[in-house]
């Protein structure tokens, strides 16, 4: 058994990266690990809470959902935050990768769809706002689980109990 062990709180999400790098999750950072020599590749710092849940967009980039109510977008190579998404009111709990290049994210009852494709102009990403692109969920509880079903539809766990499938929608137009 082999032990990554350089976070001094507790991990509380992790994602496998395009290249079989594992990130990680915890207080205030995310850190990439070479889970074959068990070195720390790289910390990305920025979140002023526990980042507790990952998705590794379609893109290669690391989306950070965290406590402080945002989400961080990480070109993970070149080690910097390439976006930060800040419309919740609260803690950002569960995210998950569309292929189409949107991110849903959930928190507080609220599941939102945001646009993370990269602007054409610039490296900087369409969502890097404050608000999302569409909101396809209000849902009694919070939000703890977001995976995207083969047919298309989100699976929501919430903090109730129970699972709601929604229908997402195609991407608004440029």
């Amino acid at each position: 058994m082999a032990t990554l062990s350089d976070h001094t709180h507790r991990v509380t999400a992790l994602a496998v990266l395009s290249d079989g790098a594992l990130a990680s999750g915890s207080y205030k950072s995310v850190r990439v690990w070479d889970t074959v020599g068990g070195e720390c590749l790289a910390t990305l710092a920025g979140h002023t809470s526990v980042a507790n849940c990952l998705a590794v967009l379609a893109d290669g980039r690391l989306a950070s959902g965290a406590l402080d109510n945002t989400v961080r977008l990480w070109d993970v190579g070149a080690r910097t935050c390439v976006g930060v998404l800040t419309g919740h009111t609260r803690s950002m709990t569960a995210l998950a990768a569309l292929p189409d290049g949107r991110l849903a994210t959930g928190g507080a009852g609220t599941i939102q769809l945001w646009d993370t494709r990269p602007a054409a102009s610039a490296g900087a990403s369409r969502a890097a706002g404050t608000a999302p692109v569409q909101v396809v969920g209000v849902l009694g509880g919070s939000i703890r689980a977001l995976a995207l079903l083969p047919d298309g539809r989100l699976a929501c766990g919430s903090g109730s109990g129970s699972i709601c499938l929604l229908e997402v929608p195609p991407p608004t137009p440029y």
